[in-house]
């Protein structure tokens, strides 16, 4: 038998043993457990990336058309953006994807395929991404071996009211004193450089209404030739600022050398048959380089009364004499980062934005 002594120590010894092996089954479960979260964490912040890049991908290819919304889908299903340390997909095996689309940017949402065929107002894409991802430890405290994780991006085309860059330096003169498009038909051409002489001939939209010989021309901004060759071919907007409801500064000249510039930007493009805004985003070679973003003035005071799409003419359409009128087709609306035109139901500038 042992001394008496050492019996307590005995006891001791085993309590602490025991201590330390539930202590360790503590620490062992919270260590894995934060492991467990971590993973989580970081498969949601996966899922999230994925979702807020191929929402605006989505929202950049809308173009008031359901193939638009089709086009939007499928950049979605193209995305090369994966989860699990980037071993993973969102395809049907390694994850889950959905999108859908509406005119606002709270729904109701419907999927490409009940998008209707002309479907202006459709400017807002939403992707939800859904993964299962495994649970290693989190199961000694609760019976749960995976968990679900989904994200969810709303992008969308916003209106713009000012620009700063990517204006072209031309500005077709609106007939009413408030609406930027009063009888602005897509596809028909308009005047962006007026021609001298009152009734002089102008483009196809503008027959019958301008009347008068402008002493602003159709440049608005600089009146540097140089600038302007820039702002035509580069998308350089040299500090100039377009705001709608201010003056936008029209300046005069013919600039008869810009034509040639024209020509270029034109050329920038693949597509030089295009003559009409619907033909233009049916073709397989555009590139968005004839399609451009100007102000709208006042015919009377030049104030901008908003922004929207035109086409440029192909190469070749544009002389070299200071009395004719340079053209463009009107498109509509007008979306950052697109080559079709925008998806609004009106006219107007719009930015690629996450809204949600």
């Amino acid at each position: 038998m042992k001394p008496v002594h050492m019996r307590g120590k005995n006891k001791r010894r085993g309590f602490v043993l025991v201590m330390m092996a539930v202590m360790a089954v503590v620490l062992i479960g919270a260590l894995g457990i934060s492991v467990d979260l971590g993973r989580v964490f970081v498969a949601k912040h996966e899922a999230q990336i994925y979702t807020d890049a191929a929402a605006l991908s989505a929202a950049q290819r809308l173009n008031g058309t359901q193939a638009g919304a089709n086009s939007a889908a499928n950049v979605v299903n193209a995305s090369a953006n994966k989860w699990n340390m980037s071993t993973k997909g969102f395809s049907a095996s390694e994850g889950s994807h959905t999108t859908t689309f509406s005119t606002s940017a709270n729904g109701p949402w419907v999927t490409a395929g009940n998008v209707p065929a002309s479907a202006p107002g459709y400017q807002f894409a939403k992707v939800t991404a859904s993964v299962t991802l495994p649970l290693y430890f989190i199961n000694i405290v609760v019976p749960l071996s995976t968990t679900p994780v989904t994200s969810v991006s709303v992008a969308g085309q916003v209106p713009q009211t000012k620009f700063y860059t990517g204006l072209f330096p031309y500005t077709p003169l609106s007939f009413s004193p408030t609406d930027p498009t009063t009888g602005f038909v897509p596809g028909t051409q308009y005047t962006i450089r007026y021609p001298s002489g009152q009734n002089a001939t102008v483009c196809a939209g503008d027959v019958g209404v301008h009347s008068k010989d402008p002493s602003d021309r159709g440049h608005w901004g600089d009146s540097s030739a140089s600038v302007i060759e820039r702002r035509i071919t580069d998308d350089f907007q040299s500090g100039s600022v377009a705001i709608a409801g201010q003056d936008v500064g029209l300046s005069g000249g013919a600039k008869t050398t810009e034509s040639a510039y024209l020509d270029e930007r034109s050329n920038q493009d693949p597509d030089q048959s295009s003559l009409t805004a619907a033909a233009y985003k049916a073709s397989p070679n555009h590139n968005g380089r004839r399609l451009v973003v100007m102000p709208i003035t006042n015919y009377n005071n030049g104030i901008a009364l908003g922004f929207a799409s035109f086409l440029v003419m192909p190469a070749g359409n544009y002389d070299h004499t200071g009395n004719g009128a340079w053209c463009a087709i009107y498109v509509g609306s007008w979306s950052q980062n697109q080559q079709e035109g925008g998806a609004s139901a009106t006219a107007g500038a719009f930015l690629i934005k996450l809204v949600q």
